[in-house]
């Protein structure tokens, strides 16, 4: 995701990324998350349950509030049960 620019200390507009569980996937199963991990000056929040069954989704809400002055990235990394992880990319700058 990218939040473009944004002034130092104010948080800027959210952005959301919906998760979905295809029931359309051969190998379609309820999917159990772990948690998610938060790097750089991102706030996420989301109405994930503990388990996305197939045909369900879920929200996640991200914004971005710079500390610094310049490129600012980050990451968010979905963790599930299985080991698996997702990782999305956020990109932002302070000014």
């Amino acid at each position: 995701l990218d939040f473009g620019i944004e002034t130092r200390g104010r948080v800027s507009a959210p952005q959301t990324i919906t998760l979905f569980n295809d029931p359309k996937d051969p190998k379609a199963a309820t999917v159990n998350f772990t948690g998610n991990l938060v790097k750089g000056d991102y706030i996420e929040s989301d109405n994930c349950a503990a388990s996305l069954a197939p045909g369900s989704s879920c929200t996640l809400t991200i914004s971005f509030q710079p500390k610094i002055v310049g490129f600012d990235p980050g990451t968010i990394t979905i963790t599930y049960t299985v080991g698996q992880t997702q990782t999305i990319h956020l990109r932002g700058t302070g000014q």
